[in-house]
């Protein structure tokens, strides 16, 4: 491994554990505001300016040279003009007439998934994309195609978009996409990470439980003793260490030994 893929691998884990770590929101409302957000240096902090006059003022109020630090979200337009000084001062910048709500937005930006889901976006129908905004604040493009029709012929109206759910689903009126399914098509990343969650799920002793019961042509019913609702609760990984009575029960159902239980 070369210096520069050394030096690429300690940039992309630092990003990583930053990316993990909880963002403060912070709404800018008065001009007071405004220039407490220009002299800040947190670098975990998100300024959220409510007006675009607001914006105007965050500019006219920078120290240059200046330091790059924080975030800012520009809930509107901004001029064009800002949005270099802008770029220069902050990490990253945002902007939109479509955001989560407020408590939803503050509720990604804590969170340690936040790249995996959309805080906002820009409908752009002349060139037929969506600039979504991730909960990291990197911008993410989608093409209108992205978006087809469901099986009742529900078709996306690109004049009503909205994000919901706590960035987990995107909206254009009656239509609803998920967002892990539009990362899933368009962000090869994000679809590498979740194979490889997927596949070392199924190593567990769930997975193979559940494998093995398929296997045998069983029903969860089938396992006297064992409450199907435990079982169940067994497969999908959501009981730490079951009982090894029930263990039992379900290894002599399935024809094995405790011990080969995970080996299928």
């Amino acid at each position: 491994m070369t210096p520069t893929d050394l030096m690429s691998n300690e940039q992309s884990k630092a990003e990583t554990a930053f990316n993990r770590e909880p963002l403060a929101a912070r709404w800018v409302d008065r001009m007071s505001d405004a220039e407490q957000a220009a002299h800040s240096q947190d670098r975990h902090t998100v300024w959220i300016v409510r007006r675009a006059q607001l914006a105007d003022r965050l500019v006219c109020e920078l120290e240059w040279p200046t330091k790059r630090s924080g975030y800012v979200v520009i809930m509107g337009s901004p001029r064009p003009e800002l949005l270099p000084a802008l770029m220069r001062r902050f990490e990253r910048v945002a902007y939109s007439t479509d955001f989560l709500p407020r408590q939803e937005l503050e509720d990604v930006l804590q969170s340690s998934d936040r790249r995996e889901r959309f805080v906002g976006g820009i409908v752009d129908r002349s060139t037929k994309t969506i600039t979504l905004w991730r909960g990291d604040l990197t911008p993410f493009v989608v093409p209108f195609s992205a978006f087809t029709p469901t099986a009742n012929d529900i078709r996306p109206n690109f004049g009503k978009f909205s994000v919901s759910d706590y960035g987990h689903t995107l909206r254009f009126g009656p239509y609803e996409a998920a967002t892990d399914a539009v990362l899933y098509e368009y962000d090869p990343e994000f679809r590498r990470r979740l194979n490889e969650k997927r596949r070392l799920e199924e190593q567990t002793l769930g997975a193979s439980i559940r494998r093995l019961r398929k296997q045998r042509q069983l029903t969860r019913n089938d396992f006297h003793g064992v409450d199907p609702k435990t079982l169940s609760r067994i497969e999908r990984n959501e009981v730490h260490k079951p009982q090894e009575a029930t263990l039992r029960i379900i290894a002599k159902r399935l024809g094995v030994s405790v011990e080969d239980l995970t080996s299928y």
